[in-house]
């Protein structure tokens, strides 16, 4: 990027940066090595357009460039030319490294100039549409945009200047949030960070049938280092659409300790519950539905079930009568204060918030949730049986652990579950815009 901030300094237009004439250098660094197509501007609007002849390589007549990541003014008149035409390349190539395909897939050069400069009113692809699934849920919102400005065909819609795109890059790198949130993962670290996980590379940055764009709060990958955690996950969830708690008997066994007493610890995921019990009782909040995915113990092999889960209802169906019925009152002053800084008061009910913690955990298990032993997909071919995220479980293991098969099968069972989380969504939605109207 400091390159094309540098050629446009110097009045150069590099004219092909893709993937080969840029090389990394040191972890997180690429430079680009190759100005063989470089071309000099004229210094003023009077001159007539100029080149320098031992800085261009002519490939197609007077076309000059890669043709896969040529702007559509290289096609068209390449008089015009410019240091937008860089950035359009770079925003390709960007496209393509985040993505693995072509902006505008083509197999030889006249494909490429049909493609990219056949029809300027064509809107740009989204990165998020191809990059695989593997990659799809780690691309931003704000990455995804700022490629779509890039990669406007019409130079009047793209960035001005490199520096206005290079800060706009520095922005998706340092600002890992969205404006709001489709999906919010309630879950408990020690049992089901994995899981939480697994659903995020899942769900995050996918279409609905109704096409909406899915973007998921999960605080590993919206919250920055030195943010305030407990101040950045309400954050969060004040701006989501739809909460899905995971709830398991390793999820629900802390409340245990809670005595409804006022030296009682915060509990975060009862705050968290706390927070979407009030949330979703505010006409004025963003959160419109509650749809928890209910989590079976896994099943140890030799048993019939393995890899998959049991039935959390068979299992621990008694927990709740273990929990306290009283308010505590640490976890409850939390969501209360945080309500209070943040203007909704009076807009919640004190019906909402004076809910015992056994009240308010079994509400989730009174709902209409997902079952994920109820999905149980076969586990042949799976196209990523080892990822870093595996290695991670096997290193690093929740309580309880998960094996490499019960690692396979859960990912499994929680990609099942999108079709039905995309539909509660499209209903969020719709009753959304109903409010709004």
């Amino acid at each position: 990027m400091s390159t094309s901030v540098v050629g446009s300094s110097r009045s150069l237009v590099e004219k092909r940066p893709e993937p080969r004439t840029e090389i990394p250098v040191e972890r997180g660094i690429c430079k680009l090595v190759d100005f063989g197509s470089a071309v000099a501007l004229r210094e003023s609007a009077n001159e007539s357009f100029a080149t320098d002849e031992h800085m261009m390589t002519m490939n197609l007549g007077e076309f000059r460039g890669t043709p896969a990541y040529s702007a559509p003014e290289a096609f068209l008149q390449t008089d015009s030319v410019s240091h937008s035409s860089d950035l359009w390349s770079l925003a390709a190539t960007l496209f393509h490294l985040a993505s693995g395909q072509l902006p505008f897939p083509c197999n030889t050069p006249m494909e490429a100039s049909m493609a990219i400069a056949g029809d300027l009113d064509q809107p740009p692809p989204d990165v998020r549409d191809a990059a695989p699934d593997e990659l799809r849920a780690s691309i931003s919102s704000a990455f995804a945009e700022l490629l779509k400005r890039g990669l406007q065909k019409r130079q009047q819609h793209r960035y001005r200047t490199a520096d206005e795109f290079a800060s706009a890059l520095h922005a998706c790198l340092v600002d890992l949030g969205e404006g709001e949130y489709t999906v919010f993962i309630s879950y408990r670290s020690s049992s089901e960070k994995y899981h939480a996980e697994l659903l995020f590379q899942a769900l995050n940055n996918t279409s609905t049938p109704a096409g909406h764009r899915i973007t998921v709060f999960l605080d590993t990958k919206r919250l920055v280092k030195g943010e305030n955690w407990q101040e950045g996950f309400m954050g969060g969830l004040m701006r989501t659409l739809v909460a899905v708690p995971l709830v398991s008997s390793g999820f629900l066994q802390p409340l245990r300790r809670l005595q409804g007493k006022p030296d009682d610890p915060v509990d975060n995921v009862l705050v968290e519950l706390s927070l979407i019990h009030a949330l979703h009782a505010c006409k004025s909040s963003a959160l419109v539905s509650v749809y928890p995915i209910v989590v079976g113990q896994p099943r140890p092999p030799g048993d019939p079930l393995y890899p998959f889960s049991g039935n959390f209802f068979q299992d621990h169906g008694s927990i709740l009568n273990e929990i306290t019925d009283a308010v505590s009152p640490p976890s409850t002053e939390t969501v209360r204060s945080y309500l209070s800084r943040q203007g909704l008061s009076n807009d919640v009910s004190e019906s909402a918030l004076a809910k015992g913690v056994r009240a308010t955990a079994g509400s989730l298990l009174h709902r209409q949730a997902a079952l994920l032993w109820d999905h149980t997909p076969p586990l042949d071919g799976d196209d990523d049986p080892e990822d870093e995220l595996a290695f991670r479980a096997l290193a690093d293991p929740p309580d309880p652990p998960l094996d490499e098969w019960q690692f396979r099968a859960l990912r499994k069972q929680l990609r099942a579950l999108v079709p039905a989380i995309h539909e509660v969504i499209d209903r969020a939605s719709a009753t959304a815009a109903r409010r709004e109207r």
